[in-house]
């Protein structure tokens, strides 16, 4: 699952064990404790084992798809 922010793009490692099988496009959510791993040359998002998901109220903004940061 890859995760949009407004000036780019990051894929999240794991989204089975973080409830967001259920998510979908267009969903705004809050991450808690996460943080970036490179792998295999490029960036992963993931939440540790006292971080969560939590789907909340839609957020407005646009984003920018061009700059996918695990694609680096």
């Amino acid at each position: 699952m890859e995760l949009g922010f407004p000036r780019l793009m990051v894929r999240l490692a794991s989204s089975d064990d973080f409830g967001m099988q259920e998510a979908a496009l267009g969903v705004t959510v809050i991450l808690r404790n996460a943080k970036i791993n490179m792998f295999k040359g490029s960036m992963r998002l993931t939440v540790d084992k006292w971080g969560c998901v939590e789907v909340t109220e839609p957020a407005i903004f646009s984003i920018k798809v061009d700059n996918n940061l695990s694609l680096v």
